[in-house]
């Protein structure tokens, strides 16, 4: 159940903050990068070629030295900008939390 919520809510974060403009791919790309210097330095090689989501949940489990919450620090980017989206999507414009708007964090940048 965690790793379905975990790769589902991963894509749907980096969708969310995505928008037209392209910027969540340098996010994903650092964040790719740290994983697989972590992945490295644990010489987890064959972990170093899977998807963000899946080394999110699986680099912690395979290796029981890091802590679990090593990978939301590392993705606390897009789940924060998802969080506060939603929340300024239903409370402050009273809308839907999956219409579209310009107000993203990496949009504002």
């Amino acid at each position: 159940m965690f790793t379905a919520f975990a790769i589902g809510g991963i894509a749907n974060a980096f969708s969310l903050i995505d928008g037209m403009n392209g910027l969540a791919s340098g996010t994903a790309i650092m964040i790719l990068i740290g994983f697989a210097l972590i992945s490295w330095q644990q010489g987890d090689t064959a972990m170093m070629g899977v998807c963000l989501a899946a080394i999110a949940v699986m680099l912690p489990a395979r290796n029981p030295e890091l802590s679990p919450l090593m990978p939301l620090l590392a993705l606390a980017c897009p789940v924060i900008e998802t969080l506060v989206s939603i929340h300024r999507r239903l409370v402050r414009e009273g809308g839907h939390p999956g219409r579209p708007d310009r107000l993203h964090l990496p949009s504002l940048v």
